[in-house]
């Protein structure tokens, strides 16, 4: 139970600093740079997706 508390409160405040900063982040990488890593985010969350599905799949396929 700690670690997973731990674990969400360091979540909470880093994605409250990434926002504090975020317009400061984006004159830095700029609007194209921006979808850029919009675009990569994406990519990766669907490949973990994926994975986790396949994942399933197998352990379905194995427990017969």
């Amino acid at each position: 139970l700690i670690p997973t508390l731990l674990s969400v409160i360091v979540n909470i405040l880093i994605a409250g600093f990434v926002f504090y900063l975020s317009n400061w982040l984006i004159k830095i990488i700029g609007e194209s740079g921006s979808r850029a890593i919009s675009k990569f985010s994406s990519l990766l969350l669907g490949a973990i997706g994926i994975m986790m599905v396949r994942k399933g799949i197998i352990h379905i396929i194995h427990s017969f």
